[in-house]
């Protein structure tokens, strides 16, 4: 069981991490276009998540852009939620965001 839930942290951070690390890249422009939510059922190491982005303007100068990946279990009553997210604002500037910011997606 250790090892399953190891496994699975493992699958979700790498998920979130690699779509993370590439819209960090992005430029503010292209961020700006980037729709509320969107999702996508993706599979990693033998393991189904739902890959989603979360897009909010929290200013009038700044976007929040959060990746969440999401393991349904239990028969899809509960799960488990890995996420990590980042703020950027007009000058393309961007910061990490906290786990008291990120606890709304966890």
């Amino acid at each position: 069981m250790f090892h399953q839930s190891e496994d699975l942290h493992q699958a979700m951070t790498a998920v979130v991490s690699e779509r993370f690390y590439s819209l960090l890249q992005t430029d503010i422009e292209e961020l700006k276009s980037l729709p509320e939510q969107s999702s996508c059922e993706i599979t990693r190491d033998g393991m189904e998540l739902t890959l989603s982005v979360w897009h909010d303007k929290p200013s009038a100068t700044e976007h929040r852009v959060v990746v969440q990946a999401y393991k349904r279990q239990l028969m899809g009553i509960v799960g488990k939620v890995y996420a990590e997210g980042f703020v950027v604002n007009d000058q393309n500037q961007k910061r990490r965001l906290s786990s008291d910011e990120l606890s709304e997606f966890i």
